[in-house]
């Protein structure tokens, strides 16, 4: 369950575009990652697991764009999880070429 905004504004002639989200996330089921894997013809099986996921996390996301030109916008953006065990954090950076 989340809630999504976008607020488009003009700075010096320019569209900015700035964007968030606020959510909840549930998993159902088995939140540990975890096969019984073999390979074909092989009699030797492996297990393979990953990482567990909370149960129950918030969530985040911000993010501002910026366009240069008609054809060409750069943006820069972070997401985060957040949970009882486990938190997950991101930066990044973008740039779109429409053609």
């Amino acid at each position: 369950m989340a809630a999504r905004s976008w607020l488009a504004l003009a700075f010096a002639s320019l569209p900015l575009t700035l964007k968030t989200m606020l959510g909840w996330r549930h998993a159902y089921g088995d939140v540990v990652p975890s096969v019984l894997l073999s390979f074909q013809g092989g009699a030797q099986a492996f297990s393979v697991s990953g990482v567990p996921i909370d149960r129950d996390a918030f969530v985040a996301e911000a993010g501002i764009d910026y366009s240069l030109t008609s054809m060409l916008s750069v943006g820069v953006s972070y997401s985060g999880q957040y949970g009882q065990r486990a938190t997950d954090n991101a930066f990044k950076g973008n740039a779109n070429l429409r053609f």
